[in-house]
């Protein structure tokens, strides 16, 4: 049976700092990269000619450039750090998304909401983010104060994973050197 060593105060407050270093990256920087790439991105679509309004609805949920900025994010700065806590930001994300929901449900009026149930209001708000329904313009922005970095934290994590096993192959010798090593 493996036991694991115990480790240090020092390598557990390494831990944390480096978690909490990730989970700033995942959810501050790429929550407004992400934010701004959608306003953009959104800005151009609304101006195209009417023959290309279906690529606007493709574009009308989550897009994947959301995404995008959390995995190029993630594998870009746990290549140069190859820490294993980078892979778990995605905890936090969903820690953060939970609160957004527990937040909104906790201030549900249905006098504000246009006669929509609470779970219909945090499926509009966090996830359709049609401003038309269930009380106007709230459920944007809790899609990019919370379902954005939430997101971009999952696809964080995923990109911090492939680096980390990108970053180990390079670093594990071949069978050949262990022989020769060996020897």
């Amino acid at each position: 049976m493996y036991f694991r060593p115990r480790m240090s105060r020092r390598e557990i407050g390494s831990r944390v700092v480096w978690f909490l270093l990730h989970t700033l990256a995942a959810l501050l920087i790429g929550g407004i990269v992400s934010v701004l790439l959608t306003g953009a991105v959104e800005n151009v679509l609304e101006n195209l000619p009417s023959r290309y309004k279906t690529l606007t609805q493709f574009f009308d949920w989550y897009p994947p450039y959301v995404c995008a900025v959390g995995l190029i994010l993630g594998f870009v700065a746990n290549r140069g750090t190859l820490k294993r806590v980078a892979c778990r930001v995605w905890i936090s994300g969903a820690a953060w998304l939970a609160f957004g929901m527990l937040d909104s449900v906790r201030g549900y009026d249905p006098r504000f909401y246009q006669g929509c149930s609470p779970l219909e209001n945090v499926v509009n708000a966090f996830f359709v983010l049609n401003g038309r329904r269930c009380g106007g313009g709230g459920s944007t922005l809790a899609g990019a104060f919370f379902t954005m970095p939430a997101l971009n934290s999952v696809a964080y994590s995923v990109g911090a994973w492939v680096a980390l096993r990108f970053g180990r192959s390079e670093n594990v010798p071949s069978e050949a050197a262990v022989h020769l090593i060996r020897r």
